[in-house]
């Protein structure tokens, strides 16, 4: 797994996490960017999404130097 897709896939999960747990406080009491926060990291989530899948896909296509031979 190359170190960029290792990195997109991380970053992911993380604004994965922050985007599950800002979800609650916007149906409560909350802070007054907690509407921001959450835009921002479905955004980040959705754009890391698809810069992983799009690695990844061009991973598969690209043949091993095994198989070459």
């Amino acid at each position: 797994m190359s170190k960029t897709l290792l990195t997109a896939f991380v970053l992911m999960a993380l604004a994965g996490v922050v985007l599950i747990l800002s979800l609650p406080p916007l149906f409560d009491a909350h802070q007054p960017n907690e509407e921001l926060l959450t835009v921002v990291s479905g955004t980040a989530f959705v754009a890391l999404t698809a810069i992983v899948v799009i690695l990844r896909s061009l991973k598969l296509r690209t043949p091993n130097a095994a198989d070459v031979e």
